[in-house]
């Protein structure tokens, strides 16, 4: 028998005869395996396909995940204002009719239980306090009047779409219709996503698209705006 005391030696000879013809004419031992390796060719190929498999399925896990933080924002948010109006009514004997005599009294009023970090009067929000004109939609796009609106400490943009005195707007009398942007500025920028809606009436607080709207019949979806959305994805 002969010790090798080089490691190298002991490796190129051990090599050399499994690779023998002899050696490669036994059989394997029972339990083993002839161990086959890729090719370069069959690498790059399943490499391609892993590419192209996940150019597919990455877009659409990003997006499901986005839509579902917008969806658990808007919760957050609408459930903010909710406790917002509850406080607005009892402080005010139980109703808000005759509160809002004007869109800088609607400024003072949601000041006492929001963080407003910046208010614009009645012309000045396009670009300022909200998307300039035009708005993506489920369906299309949407061209904003220049009204009034504010920017909460949280980010969030809020258009104050109209109001009334008396809370005689419709739907069902409201006395103020909210549109929002529950990430401010960021993308997407769409009705249906990050910009819901929601009315204060005199004495509750409503998301749109709820039973009686005008957008009830509307569903969430490209058929339609998207300002439906603000009802479902409560109970999403």
């Amino acid at each position: 028998m002969i010790f090798y005391k080089n490691t190298k030696t002991v490796k190129n000879t051990a090599e050399k005869l499994l690779n023998s013809p002899f050696m490669q004419k036994l059989p394997l031992p029972l339990g083993c395996k002839k161990l086959i390796a890729f090719t370069l060719a069959e690498v790059l190929i399943t490499l391609l396909i892993i590419g192209v498999v996940a150019s597919i399925v990455v877009p659409a896990l990003v997006q499901d995940t986005q839509d579902a933080e917008l969806k658990t924002a808007w919760k957050k948010t609408y459930s903010n204002f909710s406790q917002v109006s509850m406080k607005m009514v009892m402080d005010n004997g139980g109703n808000l009719k005759g509160i809002f005599t004007s869109d800088d009294e609607v400024y003072y009023q949601l000041r006492k239980y929001v963080n407003i970090a910046k208010y614009c009067r009645y012309g000045t929000i396009l670009g300022n306090c909200w998307h300039n004109n035009q708005t993506k939609t489920l369906n299309g796009f949407y061209t904003w009047p220049n009204g009034t609106g504010f920017i909460l400490n949280n980010g969030n943009l809020m258009f104050l779409n109209s109001r009334s005195l008396n809370c005689e707007g419709l739907p069902d009398n409201f006395c103020l219709h909210f549109s929002i942007d529950i990430n401010g500025f960021k993308g997407p920028n769409t009705i249906g996503k990050d910009i819901l809606g929601f009315y204060i009436f005199k004495n509750s607080i409503k998301p749109k698209g709820y039973q009686g709207d005008t957008y009830y019949q509307n569903t969430c979806d490209k058929d339609h705006q998207g300002w439906s959305c603000s009802v479902q994805y409560l109970y999403q």
